[in-house]
C-alpha cells in the first residue's frame, strides 16, 4: 500500500527535532553506537510510524531464532534488552495498540512479560514465575510448533540444515510444547498460529494439528 508523504509529517518531524538537538555529527554517531536512550527514543519513532501507516498490531523479535542460534540448545537469543521492549510496549499501548512478539527461549519470555507484551508467539519451557507474570499481565502464549515439526523431524538432506539447527529444532519444539501445556493447567489462555512464511508449514489445517500435541 502507497502511503501518502503528509502521513509521515509528524514522525519526520520528530527525527529532525531530535538530531537537530546534537552539537555534532560525531556525537551523534557516537550516541548512535552507544546509547540506549537514543535506541529508545528511536523505538518510540518506529512505533509512531507504525501508527501511521495504520497497522493492526506491533510485532517485535525479543529474541533470535533456530537459524541464528549459536550454541546447542540454546534457540532464541536475546535480542532486545527489558528496557527496550518496554518503550515499544509503553508507547504502542498508549496508542491502543497490542504488541506480539517472536519469542524463543525462556529468558526472552521473562523479558517479553515483564515489558508488557501481549501475545508471546512461539514459546519455550516456562517456570512457576513466568506463569504468574502471564496472568498479572493478561497475555497470551502463542504456539507455532509447525515449522519446528518438519525441520526437527525431516531428513537434513530436505531441510537443508546442519547439526545445530537440527538439534535446536527438537529442542526448540519440545519446549514449545511443554510451555504450553504448562499454560493450560495453570489457566493461562494458548493460542495456536501458523507461522505460515516458514518452509514446510500448511498454514490453513495446520491449528488442529498442533492441538494434539497439548491436549
Amino acid at each position: 500500500t502507497k502511503v501518502k508523504k503528509e502521513q509521515f509529517t509528524n514522525v519526520l518531524d520528530d527525527i529532525k527535532k531530535f538530531i537537530s538537538e546534537y552539537p555534532s555529527k560525531d556525537t551523534f554517531i557516537n550516541d548512535l553506537k552507544n546509547s540506549e536512550y537514543y535506541v529508545n527514543i528511536l523505538l518510540d519513532i518506529l512505533v509512531k510510524l507504525n501508527k501511521e501507516h495504520n497497522v493492526d498490531y506491533i510485532k517485535i523479535c525479543v529474541t533470535g531464532g533456530v537459524m541464528d542460534a549459536k550454541k546447542k540448545g540454546e534457540p532464541g537469543e536475546l535480542k532486545m534488552n527489558l528496557e527496550q521492549t518496554k518503550a515499544v510496549c509503553d508507547k504502542a499501548h498508549e496508542f491502543g495498540y497490542k504488541v506480539a512478539s517472536h519469542t524463543e527461549s525462556n529468558v526472552g519470555i521473562k523479558v517479553a512479560l515483564q515489558a508488557g507484551v501481549d501475545t508471546i508467539e512461539h514459546g519455550s519451557l516456562m517456570d512457576d514465575n513466568d506463569i504468574k507474570l502471564f496472568k498479572e499481565k493478561g497475555s497470551v502464549d502463542v504456539l507455532t510448533i509447525s515449522p519446528s515439526l518438519p525441520l526437527a523431524l525431516f531428513d537434513p538432506s530436505v531441510t537443508k540444515l546442519d547439526e545445530m539447527c537440527v538439534y535446536n529444532s527438537n529442542y526448540l519444539k519440545d519446549g514449545m510444547i511443554e510451555g504450553a501445556k504448562k499454560c493450560l493447567e495453570n489457566g493461562v489462555v494458548v493460542g495456536l498460529g501458523t507461522d505460515a512464511s516458514c518452509p514446510f508449514v500448511a498454514p490453513y489445517d495446520s491449528r488442529l494439528f498442533k492441538g494434539q500435541y497439548i491436549l
